[in-house]
């Protein structure tokens, strides 16, 4: 089976079962699921150079803030065991949206023969 069959199932699974984990698992096993999403992303746009590198590079990064945020979210509720709303670790949950936005949107390429609502509908799938 083709490496991203695998990496397909056990997001699958984790997405799925992972609400019934304990916290501080669930956290940890979060983190890792980004991380290789994220190693993904880098080993792919090495490997494969695409022409418009930017998109990858937002949706990465944006990733990164996400695993940054649940690594640090989950050190905190191992060391207090409570969580504080709002600190500096929920800046990066939020800083990871716009920048996969920015990945999504950046993906939309003119084509002339398309109208611009069909590359926005297929950015947002």
């Amino acid at each position: 089976m083709k490496a991203w069959r695998w990496y397909l199932a056990v997001g699958t699974v984790v997405l799925l079962s992972g609400p019934l984990w304990p916290v501080l698992i669930r956290q940890l096993v979060y983190a890792v699921t980004g991380l290789a999403a994220l190693v993904a992303i880098v080993v792919g746009v090495r490997r494969n150079q695409p022409e418009h590198r930017l998109s990858w590079w937002l949706s990465g990064l944006g990733i990164a803030c996400s695993i940054g945020a649940a690594l640090a979210w989950g050190a905190e509720y191992a060391l207090t065991g409570t969580i504080v709303f709002p600190t500096w670790k929920d800046a990066l949950f939020f800083a990871a949206y716009p920048l996969i936005g920015g990945g999504l949107v950046t993906w939309i390429r003119r084509d002339p023969a398309r109208p611009r609502w069909e590359g926005l509908v297929d950015a947002g799938i």
